[in-house]
C-alpha cells in the first residue's frame, strides 16, 4: 500500500471544505479510512492495480480517460515523488477544475515531493494556501482561471508518453527507469538464450525493454504475455511491442496475485520490484517468484535478475527443481530456475 500519511492530511483538509453535490476527481486516489464516499460522486484515477482494486467498485467510478477541461468542482491529487510526473498531475488537475467555486487540494509527503507542490502551483500562476500535517504538505487552490496555459501545456507534454533511449522506446515519467535502460534488465538481456522458445511472459514488464529484446532476439518465441501493475507501463509496453502485435498480449495485473495463465508457460523473464516508494519490501520479489512458479509448466524456465543482497535463493530452491546463478555483476545477480 502507498504511504497513508498524505491521504490522511488530504482528507483532513477536504473535510473542512464546503460540501458539494458535484463530481469529485481524485488523481492517484488511494482508498483508506475516512474517505467520504457519501459526499458527491467520486471519479478516481489510479494506474496502480493493487491500489485500484482496493476501491469499492459500487461506490466510485474508476476512470483512465479524464475529460478535457473544467468538469469537476473538487479535484484532489496525491502527487508522486517523480517531479515531471507530479507536474503532469498538477497540470491535469488544474485543467479539470471547473467553475468559480472549484477547489483543488494537492498533497504529498514532505520527503517525497510534498515540499515542491506550492512552488509548482505558483509556477502555474495560481494563488495558494498550504497546510502541514502528518509529515505531509497539503496545498489548496480556490480557482484556476489565472492558470498559465503555456506552463500547463508544457508540463502536460513533458509528463506524457514520449520517445526515450535514442528514440528506441516510448515511455513516460513516473515509470521505473522511465528514460533509460535499467542496468539489471540490461544484464539479464545479455544472458537470455537466443533459443528461448514457445509461450512465455514478462512479469513486471515496465515499458517493455525485456519484452522487446525477447521478441527480437528469440525467433522461436511464439507468444509473449506482458504484465505489469502500472497501467501506464502496460500502455507503453503495448506501444513498444506493436511491431510484434500478433505475438504479444499486454495486461494490467498485480503479480503478487497469480495470473490465470498457467501452469502452461514455457518461460518467464522478470526484473521484479523490491520497493514501494521509499520502503524496501523483499516480499514483493518473493511474491513474483511464487506467481512465476505457479504459471510455468514442468521443465519451464524462469530467468530473472535481482540485486545481489536480496535473499531469493531459499524460495527459489523451495519452488523449483534446479536453481543456477548465471552471472554476478555490477551489484546484480542473474538467476535461471527450472520447474
Amino acid at each position: 500500500m502507498s504511504d497513508p500519511a498524505p491521504l490522511s492530511a488530504l482528507l483532513h483538509c477536504f473535510a473542512a471544505l464546503p460540501t458539494t453535490a458535484g463530481d469529485i476527481l481524485f488523481i492517484n486516489g488511494i482508498f483508506g479510512p475516512g474517505v467520504p464516499l457519501q459526499t458527491g460522486s467520486w471519479h478516481v484515477v489510479q494506474p496502480l492495480k493493487y491500489e485500484a482494486d482496493r476501491w469499492p467498485a459500487q461506490s466510485v467510478t474508476l476512470i483512465s480517460e479524464i475529460p478535457a477541461a473544467g468538469c469537476y468542482e473538487r479535484v484532489l491529487v496525491l502527487v508522486p515523488k517523480q517531479h515531471q510526473a507530479a507536474r503532469y498531475d498538477l497540470a491535469l488537475a488544474t485543467r479539470c477544475l471547473g467553475g468559480p467555486g472549484g477547489i483543488l487540494l494537492a498533497a504529498g509527503a514532505n520527503d517525497a515531493g510534498g515540499r515542491r507542490i506550492e512552488n509548482d502551483l505558483a509556477a502555474l500562476g495560481l494563488p495558494t494556501s498550504s497546510y502541514s500535517r502528518s509529515k505531509s504538505r497539503v496545498v489548496q487552490v480556490n480557482q484556476s482561471e489565472s492558470v498559465s496555459r503555456d506552463v500547463q501545456s508544457t508540463w502536460l507534454a513533458q509528463g506524457d508518453y514520449q520517445p526515450v533511449v535514442q528514440r528506441r522506446f516510448t515511455s513516460r515519467p513516473g515509470l521505473f527507469s522511465w528514460d533509460r535502460i535499467d542496468e539489471g534488465s540490461a544484464l539479464l538481456a545479455v544472458h537470455i538464450p537466443v533459443d528461448l522458445a514457445g509461450c512465455g511472459a514478462d512479469f513486471g514488464c515496465g515499458y517493455g525493454f525485456l519484452a522487446t529484446h525477447v521478441l527480437q532476439a528469440c525467433p522461436a518465441v511464439t507468444s509473449l504475455i506482458c504484465l505489469d501493475a502500472d497501467a501506464r507501463a502496460v500502455e507503453a509496453c503495448r506501444r513498444n511491442t506493436a511491431a510484434a502485435a500478433g505475438r504479444v498480449t499486454c495486461g494490467w495485473h498485480d503479480l503478487t496475485v497469480v495470473p490465470k495463465v498457467g501452469p502452461t508457460l514455457d518461460f518467464i523473464v522478470m526484473n521484479p520490484p523490491f520497493h514501494e516508494g521509499n520502503i524496501t519490501r523483499n516480499q514483493l520479489g518473493r511474491a513474483f517468484i511464487q506467481s512465476a512458479a505457479a504459471c510455468l509448466r514442468p521443465g519451464g524456465r524462469l530467468l530473472m535478475v535481482a540485486n545481489t543482497h536480496l535473499p531469493y535463493e531459499d524460495v527459489l530452491k523451495e519452488l523449483f527443481a534446479s536453481v543456477k546463478i548465471l552471472a554476478v555483476e555490477q551489484g546484480y545477480k542473474v538467476i535461471e530456475a527450472r520447474r
